[in-house]
């Protein structure tokens, strides 16, 4: 009965990894789509349908600018930060919030992709 439970036990723990592995994944997935939409826009020359060649006016409400879902399962997806020709894409698990996963773009290239298990990763206040 004591190796039943055993067993049991750590085949719980091995679908508890794989599930917040798995939330990592779709994340980076949602925040790598996010990234190319920002690009996309960036590159229109007109303010009134795109960036300008700036990520800047992402600042503030870029996913609702990108007409992109900030509650996306199975988490929720920001743009934390947004210069003339750098962004910042913050997404934090819903179900397991020490998940988090954070994208940098710099230009049209993305130069750091960061994943944590333990809460490092929270939107800024």
């Amino acid at each position: 009965m004591f190796v039943v439970g055993i067993g049991v036990y750590f085949g719980i723990h091995m679908l508890e990894t794989k599930t917040r592995q798995l939330h990592s994944d779709l994340l980076v997935s949602y925040a790598l789509q996010v990234s190319s939409q920002a690009t996309i826009w960036r590159s229109k020359e007109s303010h009134y349908i795109g960036g300008g060649g700036s990520y800047e006016d992402l600042n503030i409400d870029g996913m609702e600018v990108l007409a992109l879902d900030e509650d996306w399962p199975p988490g929720f997806v920001r743009i934390t930060y947004a210069s003339k020709d750098s962004l910042v894409i913050t997404a934090i698990s819903k179900h397991y919030q020490d998940v988090g996963v954070r994208v940098h773009v710099s230009g049209v290239h993305i130069v750091q992709t960061n994943i944590s298990f333990n809460g490092d990763i929270a939107f800024p206040e």
